[in-house]
């Protein structure tokens, strides 16, 4: 793949910075959690299909989610908690890459989220606000 890549004329650079995150302070937090989801009814896979859609347009809204709106707010509750984690673990995360402005309309800054390899799988990290607000509001090629 890598030698199919090199034949076009663009400017394509592979970066694979190593990262950390101090999850020290987390531990606790997440035991929390796991307590929380003893008293979660979760829902079936349509309901949390319709969940996503309903969260994606309130962060695209810029709404706060509230737990108290919804008919499973123990749910959106344990939701939010963990976002938090999420969130508290995005802000602690470094890498030692590099930012690079491509051109006027493409800046690489900071990382928008992490895969990290563990003993237990691939995790993914990324705020989800801000990946759906960008994702929701950049303008696509194919719009014109």
């Amino acid at each position: 793949m890598y030698e199919n890549l090199v034949d076009y004329e663009c400017n394509v650079r592979f970066v694979k910075p190593n990262g950390v995150i101090h999850q020290e302070d987390i531990i606790e937090r997440v035991q929390f959690a796991l307590q929380m989801a003893q008293m979660v009814t979760f829902e079936d896979k349509a309901e949390v299909k319709r969940l996503k859609k309903v969260f994606n347009d309130l962060i695209r809204q810029e709404i706060p989610i509230e737990s108290e709106d919804f008919e499973n707010p123990r749910l959106v509750s344990l939701w939010l908690f963990v976002k938090g984690i999420k969130d508290e673990l995005l802000d602690t995360a470094s890498n030692d890459g590099e930012s690079a402005t491509i051109n006027e309309d493409f800046l690489i800054g900071d990382a928008e989220g992490y895969v990290f390899h563990t003993a237990y799988g691939s995790v993914k990290l990324v705020s989800r606000e801000e990946f759906s607000q960008k994702n929701f509001t950049m303008v696509k090629r194919w719009d014109g």
